[in-house]
């Protein structure tokens, strides 16, 4: 016979066993009623054995049906044009963000903005990251809009911190930059158009 290793869990499983059938003894020991109820239990009749079953002809094993997972929520495509406007924080900027970057549908470019959705840094960003899919016609439109933004932040806006204001300025100015040498590399007809 051959003796194998006991596992730590295995050892503290025994010994838990142990543990309770001494209590148990012990409980039993000390309690005169309970060597009483021990005895007039009884184990059940053994029931008659039936004669073996025929083996019934077994049908091809389904898989276990899985679980139905309810599918998680997709989430929803923003439209541009109207939660670019909206958009309040991170996520949902982002989220905005990467629908106007991913989107087949620019016409965006071509209606500007009011400074508060300027300001939010969404369409700065996406020209910054459509840059080089722009059209031509798009480039100008939004070399337009990114000066006009530049020169609108140059002084102080309404409902906006100077610090606010500042920085928007020299995001606008930096986009603008990018935006006109993509232009120049691209589209050499149209330098002149656009300040």
């Amino acid at each position: 016979m051959k003796v194998l290793p006991l596992s730590g869990a295995s050892v503290l499983l025994s010994a838990a066993v142990l543990g309770l059938a001494g209590c148990a003894w012990q409980n039993a020991e000390s309690d005169p009623e309970a060597m009483t109820r021990v005895a007039g239990w009884s184990q059940p009749a053994p029931e008659e054995k039936a004669p073996p079953a025929r083996p019934a002809i077994s049908e091809p094993k389904k898989a276990p049906a899985k679980p139905a997972v309810a599918a998680a929520p997709q989430p929803r495509q923003p439209s541009v044009a109207g939660d670019e406007a909206s958009c309040a924080g991170v996520e949902t900027c982002g989220s905005v963000l990467k629908a106007m970057v991913a989107g087949t549908d620019r016409s965006w470019v071509q209606r500007p903005a009011p400074p508060k959705v300027i300001a939010n840094g969404v369409r700065l960003f996406a020209y910054r990251a459509l840059k080089p899919a722009l059209t031509c016609g798009e480039l100008s439109a939004a070399l337009s809009e990114v000066r006009r933004a530049t020169s609108t932040f140059a002084s102080p806006v309404a409902g906006f911190e100077p610090e606010k204001a500042a920085r928007v300025k020299q995001l606008s100015a930096e986009v603008a930059d990018e935006l006109k040498a993509e232009r120049a590399q691209r589209c050499p007809g149209e330098n002149g158009s656009v300040g």
